[in-house]
């Protein structure tokens, strides 16, 4: 925090001279994604880390397709013929587990082997993080609802 004074009182003299200061936002939060920069006299610039999306189309067998983005497209990972089901992991007991955060797939294990998940986007961990998951629990794949 120190460091970040020192900027904030160094970037101020310049200024004053006509002296336009930028930098690089902090990623300090409140939430996983959102950038700061206190000083309204510094310009802050920044980039997110992939600069396009990547479009992706989700087919069920009942001959939906949806459009989305995917950040993982491989190659021949699902076969075309036999799609797998779709499932959304709700439980009786109220244990969140649709938002397929930690530990709220292990009540679920058997209904996520082997199908693409459908997991809540909003509130918890990242969406890398739910992938992991999924996975972990015998998840062939994850849509992300946001």
């Amino acid at each position: 925090m120190q460091q970040l004074r020192v900027v904030l009182i160094c970037s101020a003299s310049p200024l004053a001279l006509g002296i336009l200061g930028s930098a690089l936002p902090v990623n300090l939060g409140p939430f996983n994604g959102t950038v700061q920069n206190a000083a309204p006299w510094i310009l802050t610039v920044g980039a997110s880390t992939i600069d396009r999306s990547f479009r992706a189309v989700a087919r069920f067998g009942n001959g939906e397709e949806f459009e989305g983005e995917s950040l993982y497209q491989p190659l021949g990972l699902l076969n075309p013929t036999t799609l797998p089901p779709l499932v959304y992991p709700t439980t009786s007991n109220h244990t969140l587990s649709e938002f397929c955060n930690q530990g709220t797939l292990a009540n679920v294990r058997d209904m996520v082997k082997g199908k693409v998940v459908l997991c809540q986007g909003r509130g918890g961990e990242a969406g890398i993080a739910r992938g992991a998951k999924v996975k972990k629990y015998g998840g062939v794949a994850m849509i992300l609802n946001k």
